[in-house]
């Protein structure tokens, strides 16, 4: 049962990734909020 909830855990962080990288590419200005705190500093 625990390579199940690491698995998933796994492919949730590599999701989150491949989330951010596709946003910075984009980057249309209209980012999540650690990229609006990021930008106002």
């Amino acid at each position: 049962m625990r390579w199940v909830v690491e698995s998933y855990l796994l492919f949730l962080a590599a999701l989150m990734l491949v989330g951010g990288t596709l946003g910075d590419r984009q980057d249309n200005g209209k980012g999540g909020a650690e990229c609006y705190h990021a930008r106002k500093q």
